[in-house]
This record gives structure tokens, sequence and C-alpha cells, in this order.
């Protein structure tokens, strides 16, 4: 579920290079408060989240927001949210592109091999 999150802002950084840790942060304080973005910026970030929320619809409301929480965590520790500073969007954009090289290799040793 934390792969899937960080994975939408990561996707959602490479569309979009403006869009930055501190964006992330409040689109997610207001998924937790359950209020809606004021800001485009931070209101695409949001989109995303909810995006990628109804993905994952399975997943129960309270372990969605303690998901959120670890992602704020995360961005806290990786980023000091100065205006524009991308810190934890590049921090995990290296474990996506690893995450995503290593589920093709899977794809594809299972269609070669069964």
């Amino acid at each position: 579920m934390l792969q899937n999150i960080e994975f939408g802002f990561t996707n959602a950084h490479r569309r979009n290079p403006r869009l930055n840790d501190r964006n992330i942060n409040t689109a997610i304080r207001c998924a937790l408060l359950g209020s809606h973005p004021e800001d485009d910026l931070v209101a695409k970030a949001y989109v995303f989240l909810v995006q990628i929320r109804e993905l994952r619809s399975e997943v129960a409301a309270d372990v969605w927001n303690d998901g959120l929480r670890v992602v704020l965590g995360s961005i806290q520790n990786h980023s000091g949210l100065r205006l524009g500073e991308t810190e934890y969007l590049d921090f995990v954009a290296q474990f996506v592109v690893e995450i995503a090289v290593v589920l093709h290799l899977k794809l594809l040793l299972a269609r070669d091999f069964g």
C-alpha cells in the first residue's frame, strides 16, 4: 500500500515537476483531515491520492490512514519542506524505479518459464 502511495506521488511529480514535498505533505494532511486543498498544485496531488485510494479500496480506512501517517513521517525525515524542495520525492523515486524493474522481471520470468 505504501508503495502505491509513493509510486503515485512519484509519477505525479514526473508529470508535473513543480510538484514538491510541501505539496505532497499538504495533500496527505488534507486527506487525513477530510478537507479539500485550495491550492491547485496541492489539489492535483490530492487527486492522485484519491485515485490511489480507490485502487486500494479493500484496505480498511484506519490502515489506510496509518499508511498516510507513515508517508508523512518519511517526508519529514527526508525533507525540510522548504518551498520547491523535492528531497523526499527524489529519495522515493530511487525505490520506485527498483520496484518497477523487479516487477517487470518477475512478469517476464512468469511469462517465459510459467
